[in-house]
């Protein structure tokens, strides 16, 4: 039904999510997380330039003075097994290195000026993508769905759960920077109806976080699955784009370096290995599973986990009630959770709840799509398939209950 004083609540929920967005944008910049990942990818910008191990680590460990602070360098980056040590140092920048948008971004953010120094620069990179990322999600029309609730929606899921989206404005990780590609793939793809737009935004986004392929791969896979009519891509643009991704993504790690996924996995879920280069790791079943139920222990304890199951379960239901002709959203469901579990089981992250964002926005998108999606059409008799009759009070007033 329609809600009373529509301009007024519309008002009131664009300012609610830019003051959300905002707030979240303003303490990346005022208020960044310092994480040694930061000296990773310090040392990765300036390996484009230097070729020494003595000269990346010293000035590596002179920009994070000067960008950070001499206790962090003291405290953090000089007591740290990886970072100590020229060589050692060196031998870590491999697993920071494939990410050559990311880098690209922190390198450019410094030569226009905004900041003397690749510390600071990791921050603003981490703020003004997710202030752009606010933007394009301000321009995702929900089909359904009161677009006054949906803003409302969003200014909460920014903030909901002890892990919450804002956080991703405040850490010197691509992670915020890859939402804003991920996302503008999705929106050229369901809303503005433009497939190579949408392809070319995946692919950048692989080159920002290599394991986006996982994504891309399972996009292109379930358009090329589902019939034409649901998908926002052809058969053939489907082929295209799940060769080109696995295609850029093998490139990436071939000029870039990379140890492989056996070291990369040992690394990272088993043992910090301060020395990656010199080592040989043999990962073993036991090491996986250990690996595999520490993660599932920390990814069912994050309070957005449980509600999001219960909600994907209601958009379910509502899905199978009404039944409708044609739809896109119960695939983009599926997608989310499928991405989700597949990308856990190849790498059990564990208290790295930001690299589920995109998985809980895309459901909180297709959940809410199918949700209202039921209630403005109304449910479906299960033996004829047909569209139930509207509530007697509606009926009255020659009326369907509808959301506006």
């Amino acid at each position: 039904m329609p809600i009373r004083g529509g301009k007024i609540w519309f008002a009131f929920s664009l300012v609610a999510f830019v003051v959300s967005f905002g707030i979240a944008t303003a303490l990346g910049f005022l208020k960044p997380y310092t994480n040694w990942d930061m000296v990773a990818y310090v040392g990765s910008a300036i390996s484009w330039q230097e070729r020494e191990p003595a000269e990346i680590h010293r000035k590596t460990l002179q920009d994070v003075e000067q960008g950070v602070s001499y206790k962090w360098r003291k405290e953090i980056a000089e007591t740290n097994a990886r970072s100590n040590d020229p060589e050692r140092f060196v031998q870590n920048l491999p697993f920071y290195t494939n990410k050559p948008a990311y880098i690209a971004s922190i390198r450019l953010i410094r030569a226009v000026g905004l900041t003397q120094t690749y510390s600071a620069a990791t921050w603003i990179v981490a703020a003004l993508s997710f202030a752009c990322f606010g933007i394009l999600l301000l321009f995702w029309q929900p089909e359904f769905m009161n677009r006054t609730f949906w803003l409302l929606v969003l200014a909460a899921f920014c903030w909901a759960g002890n892990h919450p989206l804002s956080n991703l404005a405040r850490f010197s990780t691509p992670d915020s920077l890859a939402m804003v590609p991920i996302f503008g793939s999705f929106l050229a793809l369901f809303r503005l109806k433009r497939p190579r737009l949408g392809i070319a935004l995946m692919l950048s986004a692989i080159m920002v976080r290599p394991e986006t392929v996982i994504l891309a791969v399972m996009v292109a896979a379930i358009c090329c699955w589902i019939d034409e009519s649901q998908s926002p891509l052809t058969k053939v643009q489907s082929v295209i784009a799940g060769i080109s991704s696995m295609v850029l993504y093998f490139l990436i790690q071939k000029l870039f370096g990379n140890y492989g996924y056996e070291k990369f996995f040992y690394y990272t879920y088993v043992n910090n290995i301060p020395n990656p280069a010199e080592v040989e790791v043999h990962l073993k079943l036991h090491d996986y599973w250990q690996a595999l139920f520490s993660g599932l222990q920390h990814i069912t304890a994050d309070s957005r986990f449980i509600p999001f199951v219960i909600l994907s379960a209601a958009a379910a239901y509502c899905h199978f009630r009404l039944r409708p002709a044609q739809s896109a959203y119960p695939w983009l469901l599926l997608l989310a959770w499928a991405n989700f579990a597949v990308r856990f089981l190849l790498l059990p992250s564990w208290q790295e709840y930001r690299y589920y964002s995109v998985n809980y926005l895309l459901i909180l998108i297709a959940s809410c799509e199918m949700i209202s999606g039921y209630y403005s059409k109304g449910p479906v008799d299960a033996p004829s398939r047909r569209v139930a009759p509207p509530h007697k009070s509606h009926a009255a007033h020659g009326e369907t209950p509808r959301l506006h």
